[in-house]
């Protein structure tokens, strides 16, 4: 057990809520019962190790439901979708279970379930918004130098709080 992992909460027996948006903009996020919150653009690297330390507990890790956007080009597609498999290949070698969560099912507590007649762009920017006003302290730029949140950051907390929320 590393002692990194387990002082920043990883590997404790309390609740912890953890989520993985999927896709090359997605990122990963832990919401413990106490502690610290922690989430992270996607680095599939990263996304291994963790795995790696959270499988030490006995947990179920949240993963959105991956789906082809209307519009969206064939090469896109097709990364997109090998992104959601490599993160089910990890969770499963890992033998940890894994609960797909399907957006409009997260979206709807948050108020973010938006209609057609608002673009990608538009929902996305409501994600953040929303995750501004839950999550006021934590950032959500990949990096420090970033100018604008990341709204798979925003997402994997949302769809973490979703869990942790509805837990039983």
């Amino acid at each position: 057990m590393s002692s990194e992992a387990s002082s920043r909460g990883w590997l404790t027996d309390e609740k912890i809520h953890r989520h993985i948006d999927v896709g090359k903009e997605g990122a990963f996020a832990m919401i413990p019962e106490e502690g610290d919150i922690e989430v992270y653009p996607m680095d599939e690297w990263m996304l291994a190790a963790m795995l790696q330390a959270w499988c030490m507990d006995e947990c179920t890790v949240y993963i959105e439901k991956a789906s082809v956007r209307p519009g969206q080009g064939i090469s896109s597609s097709g990364t997109f979708m090998e992104g959601a498999g490599f993160i089910r290949g990890l969770v499963t070698a890992y033998h940890m279970s894994f609960e797909i969560i399907p957006p409009p099912k997260w979206k709807k507590m948050f108020g973010a379930n938006l209609g057609k007649e608002f673009s990608y762009a538009e929902k996305k920017a409501k994600d953040i918004q929303i995750c501004r006003q839950l999550f006021p302290d934590i950032p959500l730029r990949k990096t420090p130098r970033c100018k604008t949140d990341s709204d798979g950051m925003a997402d994997a907390l949302l769809i973490a709080e979703y869990c942790r929320r509805t837990a039983k």
